[in-house]
């Protein structure tokens, strides 16, 4: 006797394992990297402090000194000039003259040198087609949010970089896409990423220890953990400004309006009125 099996599909909630920190770097509006974290230790006072802001400044001073390095260089290896071949000098230090034959690259073919080396240098001259002029806004977001809410963000061109090098951003600068691949087998885009990504830290790893380090308390000598002292205001000139997003002076405003509305109505409430008095009120007033 066969019995009659059914499946059942459960829907799995995954949202209850997301963390209540996380950062998103986008282009366009477009996400490119977002990283959700713990931070052990943390202060929720640190979140309208003047040291998470200017952690948050030196982030994207890092993603930005990192793009135009990469910026750097893909200009290099890219850049319309002669590619050599052969002759390639490797011996004792040469003087100007024999430097200028076996380094430059104005002169070719069988080259002696002072002391005798016979340099055959060969080139291979190409050119790299130049980028079309795109005029479309490209602008970089870096947010830190907390229970998905944004509490830091800032914004820059990126039009300034190559359209190579913004649209293929990778800040864990992983070797994955060439690691395995033959070097004499590479495609243009795994040695251009290779010429990008080698010897760089990642930056993912960089930007959760700065965070964290912004955002949970000290630990002294004995393990044990304690408040820092973080500022909330900063000054420019004779203004205070506050590193909040709570409209403070708004809802001061609100405060001092409500106050007087209420010490009226609890003047009246002391007042004897007739009640043909407090309907006049209510209907006029």
């Amino acid at each position: 006797m066969s019995e009659n099996l059914t499946k059942d599909v459960k829907v799995v909630d995954n949202t209850q394992w997301k963390e209540r920190h996380q950062f998103v770097l986008s282009a366009n509006g477009n996400i490119i990297c977002q990283r959700y974290f713990k931070v052990n230790g943390f202060n929720p006072h640190t979140l309208h402090s003047v040291e998470l802001y200017e952690t948050i400044r030196d982030i994207v001073g890092l993603i930005k000194g990192d793009l135009a390095s990469k910026s750097r260089v893909y200009t290099a290896v890219t850049m319309n000039k002669r590619s050599k071949l052969t002759g390639f000098y490797k011996g004792e230090e040469l003087s100007l003259d024999d430097a200028i034959l076996a380094y430059g690259d104005n002169y070719e073919g069988e080259i002696e040198l002072s002391n005798g080396v016979v340099l055959n240098k060969t080139y291979i001259d190409y050119e790299v087609a130049e980028e079309e002029i795109d005029n479309t806004p490209f602008i970089f977001k870096f947010s830190y949010l907390f229970d998905d809410k944004v509490v830091y963000e800032e914004i820059w061109d990126g039009s300034v970089y190559p359209k190579y090098v913004r649209n293929s951003v990778d800040l864990s600068n992983s070797n994955a896409s060439y690691k395995y691949t033959d070097p004499m087998r590479m495609s243009f885009s795994q040695q251009i990423t290779k010429h990008l990504t080698e010897g760089r830290i990642d930056l993912i790893y960089t930007i959760i220890k700065m965070l964290c380090g912004a955002l949970s308390n000290d630990v002294d000598e004995n393990g044990d953990a304690y408040e820092k002292d973080y500022s909330t205001e900063m000054e420019y000139g004779d203004k205070v400004y506050h590193c909040t997003s709570y409209p403070r002076e708004y809802i001061k405003g609100w405060a001092n309006a409500v106050r007087h509305k209420t010490l009226k109505y609890k003047r009246w409430a002391e007042w004897d009125f007739p009640q043909s008095k407090l309907d006049y009120i209510n209907n006029h007033m």
